[in-house]
């Protein structure tokens, strides 16, 4: 079996993966209490959810690393169409920045959880505002990878021209959702709303793009694959 096809096959199920794990994480996680509520209130739900928390967590720090294989197939993809290499390559980078934001954040959140009995309840509420904050501000480099990877993709064949203006259009959409959650303030009602909204937008183009990997992994020319 070739390398590309191969590629392609493990980019395209890491893609979907890494759909489903953020599925789960959502739902064991449940409904957080609000990160401006009191310290009390905080570290109570986080104890009380406790369980939940570290299944969330592991799962995400799992999402992330199938979201590697996603992008790593998608840049290969776009390389073998004959994309611009210093495009590819700063998205490459921001694949890279964004995944590394994640791992962090995991780490902190599974740290939350293991102080949460040995800590003060301000520390805990501190914590826990890292890893809200942060995980909206993902989508800076998010959106960075997903304009790259689109523009990349209107100047080859490697995929239609849809998924590559879709791909321009939720990219600059995750930066301005970022903009806003950073104007707005971290605990602004409207905020996560925005912040969710341009998520959602994300995760149908990756479902699309990871389709489009396991459809160019079945085809046996390897030229009409990049097409």
């Amino acid at each position: 079996m070739d390398s590309d096809g191969s590629a392609f096959r493990r980019g395209g199920i890491a893609g979907i993966g890494f759909l489903a794990l953020l599925v789960f994480q959502a739902i064991v996680v449940g409904q957080p209490e609000k990160p401006n509520a009191a310290p009390d209130a905080i570290a109570r739900s986080i104890a009380e959810h406790r369980n939940g928390g570290f299944a969330g967590s592991y799962a995400l720090a799992l999402a992330t690393m199938l979201f590697v294989f996603f992008a790593v197939a998608l840049c290969q993809k776009l390389d073998r169409a004959g994309a611009p290499s210093d495009i590819v390559t700063v998205a490459r980078l921001s694949a890279v920045l964004g995944v590394s934001m994640y791992f962090a954040l995991s780490a902190v959140q599974i740290g939350n959880l293991y102080l949460v009995h040995h800590v003060g309840t301000e520390t805990t509420k501190a914590l826990n505002a890292i890893v809200f904050v942060g995980g909206n501000l993902v989508g800076v480099p998010l959106g960075v990878f997903l304009i790259l990877i689109g523009w990349a993709a209107l100047k080859t064949a490697a995929m239609p021209d849809w998924l590559g203006w879709t791909a321009l259009l939720v990219g600059v959409g995750e930066l301005v959702s970022a903009g806003a959650f950073a104007q707005q303030g971290a605990f602004a009602a409207t905020g996560p709303i925005v912040v969710i909204f341009a998520l959602l937008l994300v995760f149908a183009w990756i479902l699309a793009a990871s389709i489009l990997l396991l459809r160019a992994s079945t085809i046996q020319d390897p030229a009409e694959r990049l097409a």
